[in-house]
């Protein structure tokens, strides 16, 4: 008899419950994985519970990395969610031979007690990456959630194209923040200042090496601030990734090229002042 697999799902916005399914046979390219511990991406997943997540209104284009206007929604309800799951390897299909049973790995799979996955699939959140990912011996499986947010920092680091000695401002000291704080470092930015309201997130961004930690609440203005800690010259990126309009007015007076990180879109923009 297989066993009982629960599930978290929105059944309608606002509304979240505990299902369960039953579990099934593996094919011979599948991996059945024991779930440990999965990660609350707070933003994005906040957005789905309440029904304000723009992929109930339109369609995601992955080719183009927007929404377009005037399409069918991508989603409805009821929905499962989540995408940082860090598992246990528990039985391998007759074709597997990447992985071994007790191999811990993450994956971007929802809140489930129980992950099958085909190791051969692909999705637009990995594109042509494997969809198990062994966790490094060492890491503890509640560090391991934090994978799939570093994967959207980095992209929209990339996207920033961060030269030698530039000066960054990263507006929002939340998870993707202060990954993004980290990686601009290590992109090779001169200077990195963080813009943040919260006292114990400025505290975090001040110990992971941040050049300047602003409150944007003290009446201080940053635009001016950071134009006078530039010679004038502003930053030479702003990185926004607090996902609030204010944070949105803030990063244009502040620089002349900027990466944006969307909670909604869960992808980089890059624009030009």
């Amino acid at each position: 008899m297989n066993p009982i697999v629960h599930k978290v799902i929105f059944a309608a916005p606002r509304t979240a419950e505990v299902a369960t399914e039953p579990s099934r046979d593996l094919a011979p390219r599948e991996v059945r994985i024991a779930t440990i511990v999965t990660g609350i991406s707070r933003g994005t997943e906040m957005n789905f519970y309440r029904g304000d997540a723009v992929f109930f209104d339109k369609t995601y284009d992955a080719e183009l990395c927007l929404f377009r206007m005037g399409s069918e929604a991508s989603m409805s309800y009821p929905i499962e969610f989540g995408y940082e799951n860090i598992g246990r390897i528990a039985e391998v299909g007759s074709g597997v031979s990447e992985f071994a049973t007790g191999r811990t790995v993450v994956t971007y799979q929802p809140h489930r007690s129980e992950v099958i996955i085909d190791l051969d699939s692909r999705d637009v959140l990995i594109g042509d990456m494997s969809p198990v990912l062994p966790l490094p011996d060492g890491v503890p499986a509640e560090h391991g959630v934090f994978l799939p947010l570093l994967g959207v920092a980095f992209n929209a680091i990339l996207d920033a194209r961060i030269i030698q000695t530039e000066t960054v401002v990263v507006f929002g000291a939340g998870v993707v923040g202060l990954l993004m704080l980290q990686l601009a470092k290590r992109a090779g930015a001169g200077a990195v200042y963080v813009v943040e309201p919260t006292p114990a997130r400025r505290k975090v961004a001040a110990d992971l090496g941040a050049s300047r930690v602003f409150d944007p609440s003290d009446g201080c203005d940053i635009a001016v601030a950071i134009r006078e800690l530039t010679a004038g010259r502003g930053a030479d990126v702003a990185i926004e990734a607090s996902g609030v309009y204010a944070g949105c007015r803030k990063r244009s007076a502040s620089s002349a090229t900027a990466a944006a990180w969307s909670p909604q879109a869960g992808c980089p923009a890059r624009a030009s002042a």
